[in-house]
């Protein structure tokens, strides 16, 4: 149970960096 809560953490979190990766990524190509 406590490994597929950390797991849950763990693709929250990279699902985090994704997406504002993707965003500045964006930001940048429309400047």
């Amino acid at each position: 149970m406590q490994d597929e809560h950390h797991l849950v953490i763990c693709k929250f979190v990279l699902y985090t960096i994704v997406y504002m990766y993707d965003n500045k990524v964006c930001y940048h190509e429309s400047t």
